[in-house]
């Protein structure tokens, strides 16, 4: 009979539990609904740029259109009037992968070309919040990530979040890569979709994920000294 408080605690508990996810629920649609006013807003109004634009979204655009989708073609022009075709090994395919799966859903446009960039920023703005609240508290995590949505470098930059090109889908699984590198220390199950993540950085941007091992280096190196 001395214990029939305790109905009352696990009330009061997950009373506490279901304000805290609904808190969580009203910051990340406060992310979302900023991410869409910045990111999705005129994201296909204007041409791709000729340089770095045009030689994600015409390969992409080739698979869509039958092209084989294990080695990326991109047009050039030739001798004749005619434009030839010409592999594009030098950068891994998973971007081109992804625009192409958009461009069959919403069609060849500017838009589908650029909206995995889009979708790659939301997905570092909820890591950041993530990461705030783990580490400090929620409105950390919110401050930082408005503070990435808005950053002019991200929003603005040729090569940004608006951009059909493969920075900021590098920067999302890299650090992704580093996020769960980290708390793997002390939850080794976490390494495993650390290595899967480190895959998708690589068949991002190449050796360029390899700034993301530096990162770690650190966190390596203190493992090892203790």
């Amino acid at each position: 009979m001395a214990r029939q408080p305790a109905p009352a605690q696990s009330t009061t508990a997950r009373d506490r539990l279901s304000a805290r996810l609904s808190l969580n629920h009203v910051f990340l649609a406060v992310l979302i609904i900023l991410w869409g006013w910045f990111y999705l807003r005129g994201l296909g109004d204007l041409p791709v740029r000729v340089w770095d634009e045009t030689r994600y979204a015409m390969p992409a655009q080739l698979m869509t259109d039958g092209g084989s989708w294990l080695t990326p073609h991109i047009r050039v022009p030739t001798h004749s009037t005619d434009l030839g075709l010409q592999r594009r090994i030098v950068k891994p395919p998973l971007v081109y992968w992804l625009q192409a799966l958009l461009m069959s859903v919403f069609g060849v446009s500017e838009f589908a070309a650029r909206l995995p960039t889009a979708l790659a920023t939301l997905g570092c703005a909820v890591l950041v919040y993530h990461i705030g609240r783990h580490v400090y508290d929620r409105r950390a995590g919110l401050s930082g990530a408005l503070l990435l949505i808005v950053f002019p470098g991200l929003l603005l930059g040729s090569h940004g979040g608006r951009a059909a090109v493969s920075d900021t889908t590098l920067m999302l699984f890299g650090s992704l890569f580093v996020w769960f590198t980290w708390r793997g220390r002390k939850r080794p199950r976490l390494l495993v979709p650390a290595g899967v993540l480190a895959g998708l950085a690589v068949m991002t941007k190449g050796v360029a994920a390899g700034v993301f091992v530096i990162v770690l280096l650190p966190v390596v190196l203190a493992s090892l000294r203790n």
